[in-house]
């Protein structure tokens, strides 16, 4: 089994003038920055780390039902 190190760093970023406020994550594989997902998305986080793994990666959202409600490719 490979063994991965998969790391978070949250951020938060204010414009001087107070008008625009981000926050996310920077996320590293293996020491590595590999991108950032803003708002804490889960879903952009898997997919960023799958397809750097060299997977190619296709994300649904469930609804209640079980019914495919939205896909990330």
């Amino acid at each position: 089994m490979k063994k991965i190190k998969i790391g978070l760093k949250s951020y938060e970023y204010e414009c001087g003038d107070g008008c625009c406020y981000e926050q996310g994550d920077l996320i590293y594989v293996d020491g590595e920055q590999i991108g950032d997902t803003a708002a804490n998305s889960v879903e952009n986080a898997l997919q960023l780390v799958l397809s750097h793994l060299g997977y190619d990666v296709s994300i649904e959202g469930l609804d209640k039902d079980g019914e495919i409600d939205w896909t990330i490719s």
